[in-house]
């Protein structure tokens, strides 16, 4: 089921794990931005990542869906820091949007990565393999074409 699963704690905070903390602490200094998806999900970019994302954002189509879709992403983006233990503390709106519970999954895509409750997840792939799955304003919404840019120092 995807990426490392971690513990949610009571504060709302959750280890990130070794394979996407070195790179942020190294190059980003510990700072991200956590945002809605489009399945009940979080979306977590990386700081220095931010001007592409909105470029991608800026190039959706000028219709509605598309209207709710940016709105979603840049409405909700919120500054998260990697503490000194590790983790970060994902906002109160976010988890109760993404029905974060206990076990948190990272998910890995490449300059990203997504936070999903354990169970949600399973639940979402479950409906994409029985074809149940509405994409909504999200279907061309695509950041695969994001370039990793080191920050100055």
């Amino acid at each position: 089921m995807g990426g490392p699963v971690m513990a949610l704690d009571a504060k709302g905070r959750v280890t990130v794990p070794a394979q996407f903390k070195e790179p942020l602490l190294a190059g980003e200094h510990g700072e991200l931005y956590i945002t809605k998806g489009p399945a009940k999900n979080l979306f977590a970019f990386p700081k220095s990542l931010l001007p592409q994302v909105k470029a991608v954002l800026n190039q959706l189509p000028t219709d509605a869906r598309s209207a709710v879709a940016r709105r979603m992403v840049l409405g909700h983006m919120t500054p998260v820091s990697i503490d000194s233990g590790g983790r970060i503390l994902i906002p109160q709106e976010l988890r109760e949007f993404a029905k974060l519970d206990k076990e948190v999954v990272f998910m890995g895509l490449d300059n990203y990565f997504e936070l999903w409750d354990k169970g949600q997840l399973a639940a979402q792939e479950e409906a994409l393999f029985e074809g149940t799955l509405i994409k909504g304003g999200f279907e061309s919404l695509d950041f695969s074409g994001l370039q990793r840019v080191e920050p100055d120092a």
